[in-house]
């Protein structure tokens, strides 16, 4: 079975996550739906994030297992994050301190009161370094956030850590088993979005095991993956307005695991659109709220000023906030592969020093 479908997902999560901004705040504004349009749903996009990220970090130890290239991968986990992060918050601080926010004075003038509460002070060159090296990943604070929607990168690096001290201390032995259920029982009941990680690389196991790989096999298993993302959609579309952590795990799981053991949906998610969308998703994440805030929200309130009905401003916006995020997204993706390529020298530099420090690191055994 092959992988890369998993970034044709990943793609059309973070345009979800898109959706789930542009959406509620313009098309979306003055619907009272009483269902969550899937390709609205920010929150479970953002939990196929993660489990998304549990599954790709655990998928290869599985297949071909080696404690080198998981200390590799540590190593690089926080400058591959940090470094897009810092260039994203600095484009925030530039825009505030420009005047190009324009979310506050929409908010004034209309029914966005959700806007209103972002950006409401002016940050230097301090608060950029603070936010981006420190705050985002240990002491994230939304009053004070320069991309609001980084909440998550938190959770990305400390699930990103477990798993791969996990992987390097129990991803070869039986003892992994009861460890999975004792470790989601206790994610469970602190309702920790680290649960998702977990669920991610549990669903790394099946796949690359002999029993998932008989179940691929399986004549039924078409039919059962249909039967599943069918329902995970239609559980996903009228769920609570605050799900839990684990449920939206075990919806992201479920649709993760109907793509995963069906062809035709492989596919799907590995065409050109979706691929390129995946190749853009951490950009598009890190830049659409910066055009939501400035660009979008100038643009949405020079139409209600100049008379604009509702309706049509509102499809305007979206429209409009659709193809400008993502042309950001396609200009902020060298910077993004830039800091990729700086990551993998720092974990590269990093690993020569512990290795020339301690003793030779050795492939883990075969399972």
């Amino acid at each position: 079975m092959r992988f890369s479908h998993l970034d044709g997902v990943r793609g059309w999560a973070s345009l979800m996550v898109l959706f789930s901004h542009l959406g509620p705040c313009f098309l979306l504004a003055d619907l009272d739906l009483s269902f969550y349009p899937l390709i609205t749903d920010g929150a479970l996009a953002v939990y196929l994030f993660f489990v998304l990220s549990g599954l790709v970090m655990s998928i290869h130890h599985f297949r071909s297992p080696s404690r080198e290239r998981l200390l590799t991968a540590a190593l690089r986990r926080y400058p591959r994050l940090c470094l897009p992060v810092l260039a994203a918050s600095l484009l925030a601080v530039i825009l505030v301190q420009s005047g190009a926010m324009w979310n506050g004075p929409l908010a004034a003038e209309g029914d966005y009161e959700w806007l209103a509460q972002f950006y409401r002070y002016t940050p230097d060159a301090k608060d950029w370094l603070k936010f981006s090296v420190y705050e985002v990943f240990f002491r994230y604070d939304r009053d004070t956030a320069l991309i609001p929607v980084l909440w998550t990168m938190q959770h990305e690096l400390a699930g990103s850590m477990a798993i791969f001290l996990f992987l390097a201390l129990f991803g070869q032995h039986w003892i992994r088993f009861p460890l999975y259920v004792i470790g989601a029982s206790w994610l469970i009941t602190t309702e920790s979005p680290l649960l998702a990680f977990l669920s991610g690389m549990v669903l790394a196991d099946l796949i690359t095991s002999r029993a998932g790989q008989r179940l691929a096999s399986q004549p039924f298993t078409p039919l059962a993956s249909l039967l599943v993302l069918t329902g995970c959609a239609a559980a996903a579309m009228f769920r609570a307005p605050y799900a839990t952590p684990l449920h939206l795990t075990s919806l992201a799981t479920g649709l993760l695991l109907a793509v995963s053991y069906s062809a035709p949906l492989r596919r799907l998610f590995e065409t050109p659109l979706s691929r390129r969308l995946g190749e853009l998703s951490f950009s598009l994440y890190l830049v659409h709220f910066l055009l939501l805030c400035s660009v979008v929200s100038a643009l949405h309130l020079g139409l209600l000023r100049a008379g604009v009905n509702d309706v049509a401003a509102g499809i305007l916006t979206f429209t409009v906030g659709t193809v400008t995020s993502l042309a950001a997204a396609w200009a902020f993706k060298p910077v993004e592969t830039s800091s990729m390529q700086l990551a993998r020298r720092i974990g590269d530099t990093l690993l020569a020093a512990i290795k020339e420090a301690g003793p030779a690191w050795r492939r883990a055994p075969q399972r």
